[in-house]
């Protein structure tokens, strides 16, 4: 299983700072990824396993119902000058992404209708 080695870990919690400006608490930390909360949104932070890829996912809890981050992204702004087998860059750009477009990536009938596009 892919793991985030110590350097990694460190940038990915430096870039997260602004979730805890949002009230989110970091709720799960392992070698794969981080989680962080504040009871009704989740955001999922992790290596894919057993691929060269990574990803952030945001959970609404109340829906029980998760959205890839990336794919937001790809539908939002192509998400073209990522190359999401660099773990790494990917997940720096997706936490990025989620910063400046948080009003978005946090309402979930936003999320709902921009992955039903996807179809």
């Amino acid at each position: 299983m892919p793991a985030i080695n110590g350097l990694e870990q460190r940038e990915i919690l430096e870039r997260t700072d602004f979730l805890g400006e949002q009230g989110y608490h970091l709720t799960d930390r392992s070698l794969q990824g981080f989680s962080f909360s504040d009871g009704k949104i989740c955001f999922n932070i992790f290596y894919e396993r057993r691929v060269d890829a990574s990803d952030v996912t945001v959970k609404f809890m109340r829906e029980n119902e998760n959205f890839s981050v990336g794919w937001l992204s790809r539908m939002m702004d192509g998400n073209k000058n990522v190359d999401i087998h660099n773990k790494l860059n990917n997940v720096l750009y997706l936490l990025d992404f989620i910063k400046n477009n948080f009003i978005k990536i946090t309402d979930y009938n936003f999320c709902k209708k921009t992955m039903q596009d996807v179809k």
